[in-house]
Parts: C-alpha cells; sequence; structure tokens
C-alpha cells in the first residue's frame, strides 16, 4: 500500500489547536480514532507540503489538457511557453 493505493473507507478529519498550544488533526473511521498533535512550526511545514501537493496536480492537470488538445489536432504544431 503506498500513497497511490486508494482504499474505499470513509474517515472524518478535524483540524484545530489543543489545550497545550499544539496543532491536532484527528482522524476518525472505522471505529479507528488517530489523534496526531503538531508543534505550530511542523503544523506549517505539513501546510506547506499540502500546498506544494496542490500546486502539483493543478500543474499536471494543465498538462493533461494541453495533451488532450495535441490529441484532438494530429499534425498540428503547438507552441507551448
Amino acid at each position: 500500500m503506498g500513497i497511490n493505493t486508494e482504499r474505499d473507507i470513509e474517515a472524518n478529519m478535524q483540524i484545530g489547536p489543543t489545550d497545550a498550544g499544539m496543532v491536532r488533526i484527528f482522524i476518525e473511521g472505522n471505529g479507528i480514532e488517530i489523534p496526531m498533535d503538531f508543534d505550530p512550526e511542523e503544523a506549517e511545514e505539513i501546510a506547506e507540503e499540502i500546498r506544494a501537493a496542490r500546486i502539483a496536480c493543478t500543474q499536471y492537470e494543465q498538462f493533461l489538457s494541453v495533451i488532450a488538445i495535441c490529441d484532438a489536432h494530429p499534425g498540428r504544431s503547438f507552441r507551448i511557453r
């Protein structure tokens, strides 16, 4: 199993501050509860990783759109900037 392995599992996720000054990601599903606490600096690093993943997904979707356009017009040249 890895990050690209799809699973049919429902879960709820909550994110918020704790009384101890930590950031908690709390995941609950299928009778399992997973609390994960991070100091604010770690939470910021995680947020940066999430933002980077979102950008990568957006760029990949744009790339797929360009491929679809090229496939729709075989034999035509395109200049990509």
